[in-house]
């Protein structure tokens, strides 16, 4: 190295000056949410390395350690660095890890580490970063000197192909011997051997939900947290592992998950493996780590669906091999969404890659049977909805605030009409009444309240309303009505059907608001499909008699 060929007084005085540069650099940090990344991507978007990844460094060939005190220089021709990635980074937080190795050999003194410490990897800018070792200690013995370093000090890491930890940095003493001095220059460069390739990156920020409408930003209502994934191999097809040593062929396969997470706001939709199994195959698999999921990358309904922490054994002719850390698959919505095609996994561990090899293709079509339908979209901007007074957008004549009672009953003329198999339910007579509880604006993105009375007469069957339910209203599309838990009975010829759920109904503002369209209704209970059906269209078209004008918006 350099270190090793210029004099002692000018090495001084280089080190002043990359010293003072690293501190202008440390300043200069412009994150806080940093990742280890497999890509040269940033934000990350090629996956990241995960907790329990080994990190591992050497010197450079042909370097030396090379430690610059007042009572002379320290040379070692070894060095090394070893540890485990405890904290993986992303949402203001950074890369962090614990140190087993912190090791010098080949010295003209003595150099032992009696604490490696810990480490943090905080990013820089064009997929560098700066190593921040803290917590060690290590002792120098040298011409009867006895110099205890300890602390924290900064090092410069490259990101690449093949990453690498260097520069210049500053040791500060905190005991031995007062000749030893307070300060120490330490001069190295290392080759960082695992994981390879490493680029230092921010967390990719992106807002990703699991939607049920194809509408992009999601419009149409999201699954949630607790939402059950189910998916299992598309008929006629198998999971394949194309490992060296042959192709591992099975015949079933499913996957299935919890949304512990629902996304949006700079988050993606993510979630834990509560199951996953590959059998009736040629081979022996088994699943030692299921792991999480995220899905991301929204693009026309479609993402990608990211499988970490998993850790899967294959034994095959005497073989054994691990795969484990983490793939991407395509996820493709849909009324009947899919996941699969090749994604690539990583060997790390069991039999040498000349029979395991280092990544091994693995193709897969999976079939997703819940929820259905699925689709990867963008959060949509939450509007604040309002019950404005008059025809402004955003608001500016007043609005409706709590405890307004809205009242609307059929427009004249016209009928409500129910069409199951069966036959056409029409009742001459219809109205709701309702109490908002939330006005929104300030108090929340939607107008919400209670269903007071939903009532149906006059009509050629018995319709009974068992719940009345819930309601909201918001801003979409000029506005949107949203019947929510009710539950209806219908009694016709000996028939009898139950409907619930929710429904979506436009409301059109005016001096004389209306409410209706044509929307599908769910039955949940009764008889049978046979007669009842899944679905019945409901046709209806209210005016809005309270209060009165009635128009929405945006605040």
């Amino acid at each position: 190295m350099g270190a090793m060929t210029i004099d002692r007084p000018l090495r001084l005085l280089v080190l002043a000056l990359v010293l003072c540069a690293l501190g202008l650099f440390a300043a200069a940090e412009r994150s806080s949410a940093t990742v280890l990344c497999k890509t040269a991507t940033d934000p990350c978007t090629g996956g990241t390395y995960g907790n329990g990844t080994t990190f591992e460094a050497s010197l450079k060939t042909g370097t030396k350690s090379v430690l610059d005190a007042p009572f002379g220089s320290i040379e070692c021709s070894e060095s090394s660095l070893k540890g485990q990635v405890t904290g993986t980074g992303g949402e203001n937080s950074n890369a962090s890890g614990t140190l087993s190795t912190f090791a010098f050999k080949n010295c003209n003194g003595t150099v032992s580490v009696s604490r490696p410490g810990t480490f943090i990897v905080k990013f820089s800018g064009g997929n560098n970063g700066v190593l921040v070792l803290e917590g060690f200690e290590t002792t120098v013995k040298y011409e009867g000197l006895h110099c205890i370093y300890s602390g924290s000090i900064e090092i410069f890491l490259k990101g690449g192909a093949m990453a690498s930890i260097g520069s210049v940095a500053t040791l500060t003493r905190t005991g031995g011997d007062p000749g030893c001095g307070t300060l120490a220059g330490w001069t190295v460069d290392y080759t960082i051997a695992a994981p390879e390739p490493l680029y230092v990156a921010e967390k990719e920020k992106i807002s990703t939900v699991l939607c049920k409408t194809a509408t992009d930003p999601c419009t149409g209502g999201t699954y949630g947290k607790g939402t059950t994934i189910e998916a299992s191999l598309r008929a006629g097809t198998k999971s394949v592992l194309d490992a060296p040593f042959g192709s591992i062929e099975c015949s079933e396969s499913s996957l299935k998950g919890e949304v512990t997470a629902g996304g949006g706001e700079g988050e993606a939709a993510h979630g834990t493996l509560t199951a996953w199994s590959l059998s009736s195959c040629n081979a022996t698999v088994s699943i030692l780590k299921r792991g999480v999921f995220t899905i991301k990358s929204p693009k026309a309904g479609s993402g990608t669906l990211m499988l970490e922490g998993f850790e899967i054994t294959v034994s095959y002719l005497g073989t054994h091999c691990i795969f484990s850390e983490s793939m991407s698959v395509p996820l493709k919505g849909g009324g009947m969404s899919s996941i699969g095609t090749s994604a690539t996994a990583p060997r790390t561990g069991g039999g040498s890659g000349v029979f395991c090899g280092s990544t091994v293709p693995w193709t897969v079509d999976y079939t997703v049977t819940a929820p259905e339908p699925l689709y990867v979209a963008e959060k949509a901007e939450e509007l604040s909805t309002v019950l404005c007074k008059t025809a402004t957008n955003p608001c500016t004549g007043g609005t409706y605030g709590k405890s307004t009672t809205i009242k609307a009953s059929l427009k004249s003329g016209t009928k409500s009409v129910l069409d199951p198999p069966f036959g056409a339910i029409e009742c001459s007579q219809a109205s709701i009444e309702s109490g908002v509880t939330n006005a929104g604006g300030g108090e929340g993105p939607v107008v919400t309240g209670t269903i007071n009375s939903l009532s149906f007469s006059s009509c050629n069957a018995t319709v009974t309303v068992l719940k009345k339910g819930s309601f909201s209203i918001a801003s979409t599309g000029g506005g949107t009505l949203v019947l929510e838990d009710f539950e209806t009975t219908v009694q016709f010829i000996g028939t009898h059907c139950i409907y619930s759920g929710s429904v979506s109904l436009l409301l059109k503002g005016g001096s004389m608001a209306s409410i209706g369209t044509s929307v599908t209704m769910n039955r949940t209970g009764g008889t049978s499909g046979a007669f009842c059906g899944s679905t019945a269209q409901w046709t209806v078209d209210y005016t809005v008699t309270a209060p009165e004008p009635l128009y929405v918006a945006e605040t």
